[in-house]
């Protein structure tokens, strides 16, 4: 699930990803992230997870992490 948001130019997208809880013992956890449109051109969600500018449990808190890195100069392209 991928939403554009307008007032930042950002990409939101709802991911999931394995993760080790402890040795021999794996899940999965699903979190928000936001990246610029560029990175959407990266077709492998782990790409994408690893490009991102932000991350969260909540799409808004995804989307105030990378709004940091736009407030530091990040652009938008």
């Amino acid at each position: 699930m991928t939403t554009h948001d307008r007032g930042s130019g950002l990409i939101t997208e709802k991911v999931s990803q394995g993760i080790q809880i402890r040795p021999g013992v794996y899940g999965s956890e699903t979190f928000w992230i936001a990246y610029p449109p560029h990175v959407a051109a990266y077709g492998h969600e782990d790409d994408r997870i690893s490009r991102a500018w932000g991350r969260g449990h909540l799409r808004r808190e995804a989307l105030a992490a990378a709004r940091r890195k736009i407030a530091e100069g990040w652009a938008v392209s």
